[in-house]
């Protein structure tokens, strides 16, 4: 746990400096650093006015649709989708459901393991703003 974002960003930047410039994950022991140096190198360093005029909702959508979410439906016959709880049906309480992203129609397919559709509802929390943000958690 951080107690802010500062001190979760030190911590990102820790981790991420072990991982490549200490922890030996190449053949023969070497860090990645080590075994690749030319990655040190910056190419073109990052810009959030890049990111703004590059970032493409579509492709975002279409990369989230590649996962399925697995939800038990709870007593009163929901399952929760981010920071929303949907309406599955009380015939389907405490069964597994799979739950994914329909990029098309923006909407989370919520299916049952046989694959068959079980209800359909507007996917309204994925918006560019959140995504940009990193304002989701699944």
């Amino acid at each position: 746990m951080c107690p802010d974002a500062a001190a979760l960003q030190a911590r990102f930047d820790r981790e991420d400096r072990v991982q490549r410039e200490l922890y030996p994950s190449q053949p023969g022991g070497q860090s990645r650093l080590a075994a690749y140096p030319a990655l040190a190198q910056v190419r073109q360093p990052y810009t959030r006015t890049w990111e703004q005029r590059h970032w493409d909702l579509q492709r975002a959508l279409a990369h989230l649709a590649e996962y399925q979410a697995v939800r038990k439906v709870s007593a009163g016959g929901h399952v929760g989708i981010y920071d929303t709880t949907y309406y599955v049906g009380r015939a389907y309480v405490g069964e597994t459901v799979y739950v994914q992203l329909n990029p098309d129609t923006r909407e989370w397919v919520i299916s049952d393991a046989q694959d068959r559709e079980l209800r359909k509802h507007a996917a309204e929390q994925i918006t560019r703003a959140r995504l940009l943000a990193l304002n989701l958690a699944l």
